[in-house]
């Protein structure tokens, strides 16, 4: 069976833009992580009150310690669950796919405790 010549320009075109939109949108996203990324070490370097220890455990799990107000988050990149833990606020426990996304939680979870009723 030959497939007619406007049949088979079709489906190379379709092909094309499928592997366009899948390498784009790949890319778009990896910019997305690294924007955040800079935005959090920026917010960082200027609000010390966000800053935290970060220790890794022999059995892979990550603790992320803030000294001043003794508030804790341990991440299990096993289960991919960040436990957060603090004197001022209410423990709670959140989903994260990486040590990167346990770090954006405990930086929540830090301003949250500094400014619970942020003016917008």
């Amino acid at each position: 069976m030959l497939l007619s010549p406007t049949v088979l320009l079709v489906l190379v075109v379709v092909g094309l833009v499928y592997v366009f939109y899948t390498f784009t949108s790949g890319r778009a996203k990896h910019g997305e992580v690294v924007q955040a990324k800079l935005a959090l070490d920026e917010l960082r370097a200027s609000n010390p009150e966000y800053k935290f220890s970060v220790d890794e455990f022999r059995d892979g799990t990550i603790a992320f310690t803030h000294d001043v107000i003794g508030a804790i988050g341990i991440f299990d990149p096993d289960k991919k669950l960040l436990r957060l833990k603090s004197a001022d606020r209410e423990d709670s426990t959140e989903d994260c796919q990486s040590q990167e996304e346990a770090e954006t939680a405990v930086e929540d979870y830090l301003r949250r405790i500094y400014d619970p009723n942020p003016a917008e």
